[in-house]
């Protein structure tokens, strides 16, 4: 059976015993050949056709599959178009408007069979080929034409507008061409042609792009630019775009044709001219109709040959032209550097004005005038005028540089100034051609006279102007300082410097202590200056353009400062004080002043070892220099010791032994003490007193005493530079007896010695007659003569000092 495997194996049989089986071959039989070969075309899709088969299959078992091949002569070569396993296969790749003989082969891996089908194929016609499109300029048509096959029966082409919605014309011819016609101008038309044959359309060609003839140009216009000869040219067009031949033909034989692929054209036209303007359009093909013309005019010509003249003298000036095409007037302009404008209307060829500017440089233009366009004259003409008077002179100082810049406005028509400075019958000169001048050797402190003056080539008659201007201040010299001692107000002064309206003196030290005073003649006063520094001193002069600062030294010692911290401490053993204070900035020694309550309590020793008791001082320390003494500091008060008493006296009273001691008032004493020395040892304070008198009765009998009065004020005690000595009343004698010598009818008396006697002295007293007495220094006898006889005494013994007698 065809296209079926077999197994095949062989066993020896033998007389008694037959053999085990061989191992199995395997084979396979021809392929079973197909049947019912059919084949169908495909007119839309890539697959060319599809050929299919009925296949025959073995009963047996089938170990491998038959490929089917389809197979053709082509081009007098067998070609397999297709294999398959199944009963179909596509065939693809055949060329087109062909017929093909079909034939199958069956394959298995053991043989292959080919068989005659019988079946033709007969592709779908080719694309036609060679399309082209050809114009009929002026008719909307066109010809299409293509090359012809013999196997086709049918073409057909189509026109197909870009624009409008893809409008188609179609148009079917058994030949090899076909017209078109009704085309619209100025479109893009796509044309294709598609061939048919034995039930198939072929693929239209590719598309031939071609632009029907373009359209007329409608609404032709030109304006006119005025100022320029430039005339806008447009029109509009249906359709396409396309190239455009524009045609303006001038009255007076001026054509000009132009090119251009826009709907608009700038073009410059000769003026003064009437112009006739068609448009055409163009293609590479065709070209369009001309447009309806459209006429128009073109600006007045511009003068030529301008001529100007001037009369610097009167402020006159002329010009003259040569007439332009096309111009009914003329509009003469005369501008200024300053922009001001003179203008001239004539129908003539010449202007004139009488009213110019000096120092302008007036440039003329001329303008023709004619419907209401005026065009001024490419060319122009300049009238020169005289220079213009210089204008807002100003000179400024540079106090640094020491430069005087003089600035002024532009005096119009100038070409070079001619600057003087003169001062004092000296002058500087220069010459510039700008508006500023620099002056670098002017003297200080004066007051130069400036003058400009304009320079014009073209017209005589220059006019200057001037001013003046002041230098800046010489430097001041001759600085000195003083300082009044008493009121520390310092004056500065210097040399008056010329050019100086007024000075500004400044006091400065190194640690930035600064005052000034300000003057207009050659001296200033500064009050309340620092005291003890020592000032740097400088002027600086001023006018209204600079100042100048000195330059020579100059210093200012100022006043001592005023001491501080005054303390006094007083010495009551020797009645003076010892001051102490703070030291003083700038003082170089220090003077101490005590200034008593009484005019003659002064003491100016610097240890005030002079001070008068009994006084209230006031301590003030003034501090020195060389030159200026300070204001005393502030007052500190003491008190000096108390004075001692004057004119001590001490009465006693003899009988009762009392003692009253009286002195005159110590000046300024809180109190007095009254003391008794004893000659025989002890003191004794009697009184505490602020009395001048004091009483007191502890005095002894025989005794001598010295008396004291001492002064005390606050926390010292006068001196005992005054006293008295006083004598109490002697003792009483005591122990007296006598006996009598009877011869001498004497007595001889005799007594204790008495304390404090000088002398005795012994009384006898007998009966009321009779008196008797001795007297003896110190001896303690005493003999009494002349006694009376038989007379009774009475002795008595009485000592005596020489203030007082004893009882």
């Amino acid at each position: 059976m065809c296209d079926t495997v077999y197994g095949v194996w062989v066993k020896a049989l033998g007389e008694q015993y037959n053999s085990s089986d061989s191992s199995v071959v395997y084979f396979t039989s021809a392929p079973c050949l197909p049947s019912h070969v059919a084949a169908e075309v495909s007119c839309e899709s890539e697959i060319d056709a599809v050929v299919s088969w009925n296949s025959l299959l073995s009963m047996l078992s089938v170990s491998r599959p038959t490929n089917i091949s389809v197979v053709a002569a082509v081009g007098g070569t067998l070609q397999t178009l297709c294999t398959a396993q199944h009963g179909s296969c596509s065939v693809s790749g055949l060329s087109c408007g062909e017929s093909y003989n079909l034939s199958l082969i069956a394959t298995n891996e053991q043989c292959s069979l080919t068989a005659q089908t019988h079946v033709n194929v007969t592709t779908r016609p080719c694309t036609p080929q060679r399309v082209s499109v050809s114009l009929l300029c002026g008719f909307h048509s066109a010809l299409v034409s293509w090359e012809e096959k013999p196997d086709v029966e049918l073409h057909t082409a189509s026109a197909v507008k870009s624009s409008g919605g893809g409008e188609v014309k179609m148009c079917n011819s058994s030949g090899s061409s076909c017209s078109f016609t009704g085309l619209d101008c100025g479109e893009m038309y796509n044309f294709t042609v598609a061939a048919y044959s034995d039930g198939c359309w072929s693929q239209s060609s590719s598309p031939t792009l071609i632009h029907t003839e373009p359209c007329q140009p409608v609404n032709v216009s030109a304006q006119t630019l005025c100022e320029s000869d430039e005339v806008q040219l447009s029109w509009d067009q249906t359709g396409s775009p396309a190239q455009y031949s524009v045609t303006a033909r001038g009255s007076l034989g001026f054509t000009g044709v132009y090119n251009t692929t826009h709907r608009f054209l700038s073009a410059a036209l000769p003026c003064g001219q009437h112009y006739n303007l068609t448009v055409r359009a163009r293609s590479s093909d065709c070209d369009s109709m001309n447009s309806s013309p459209f006429f128009f005019k073109t600006g007045p010509c511009v003068p030529r040959d301008v001529v100007t003249s001037a009369q610097c003298k009167f402020n006159s000036g002329s010009v003259s032209w040569t007439p332009g095409d096309g111009a009914e007037s003329y509009v003469a302009r005369a501008t200024g550097l300053d922009g001001h404008t003179h203008l001239c209307a004539t129908n003539t060829t010449s202007c004139s004005w009488t009213d110019l500017h000096c120092g302008e440089q007036y440039t003329v233009v001329v303008a023709a005038e004619a419907d209401n366009c005026t065009r001024m004259s490419n060319s122009s003409s300049v009238i020169y005028m005289n220079s213009c008077r210089p204008q807002n002179l100003a000179a400024t100082v540079n106090c640094g540089m020491k430069v005087v810049s003089l600035d002024w406005d532009v005096g119009y028509g100038t070409e070079t100034y001619t600057v003087s400075a003169e001062t004092g019958g000296s002058a500087i000169g220069l010459s510039t051609t700008v508006t500023t001048a620099l002056f670098s050797d002017f003297v200080c402190g004066q007051n130069y006279n400036l003058t400009v003056t304009p320079v014009n080539r073209y017209c005589p008659g220059n006019r200057s102007a001037s001013t003046s201007v002041q230098t800046w201040p010489c430097v001041p010299v001759g600085i000195s300082a003083k300082q009044d001692c008493v009121s520390s107000i310092a004056m500065v002064t210097w040399d008056s410097s010329n050019g100086s309206d007024y000075y500004a003196a400044t006091v400065q030290t190194d640690t930035g202590i600064s005052e000034m005073c300000m003057s207009k003649s050659d001296a200033c006063s500064i009050a309340g200056l620092a005291c003890g520094y020592n000032f740097f001193v400088s002027v600086t002069a001023f006018n209204q353009q600079c100042n100048v600062t000195s330059e020579e030294p100059a210093s200012l010692q100022t006043v001592p400062c005023i001491p501080t911290n005054v303390s006094v401490k007083l010495d009551c053993s020797n009645n003076s004080a010892d001051v102490s204070w703070s030291p003083s900035r700038g003082a170089l020694r220090y003077s101490v002043l005590a200034n008593g309550s009484h005019s003659d309590d002064g003491c100016a020793a610097s240890d005030l070892s002079c001070l008068a008791c009994g006084a209230n001082y006031t301590v003030q320390v003034v501090a020195m220099d060389d030159r200026c003494s300070s204001l005393p500091s502030l007052p500190v008060l003491f008190e000096s010791g108390p004075c001692p008493p004057h004119n001590l006296n001490a009465e006693l009273s003899c009988l009762s032994n009392d003692l009253t001691v009286t002195w005159d008032a110590a000046r300024d004493a809180d109190h007095f003490l009254v003391s008794l020395a004893a000659a025989n040892g002890g003191n004794t304070d009697v009184c505490n007193t602020t009395n001048t008198a004091c009483s007191t009765s502890s005095l002894t009998c025989g005794n001598t005493y010295a008396v004291q009065v001492t002064s005390v004020r606050g926390g010292c005690r006068s001196e005992h530079n005054q006293s008295r000595s006083i004598q109490s009343a002697p003792c009483r004698p005591k122990g007296v007896r006598g006996f009598l010598n009877c011869v001498t009818n004497s007595a001889w008396i005799s007594w204790d010695s008495a304390a404090g006697a000088e002398s005795y002295t012994v009384f006898a007293v007998g009966g009321e007659a009779y008196t008797a007495n001795c007297t003896t220094s110190t001896n303690t006898t005493c003999e009494v003569e002349d006694l009376a006889c038989g007379v009774s005494y009475n002795f008595t013994v009485i000592a005596k000092n020489r203030q007082c007698e004893s009882p």
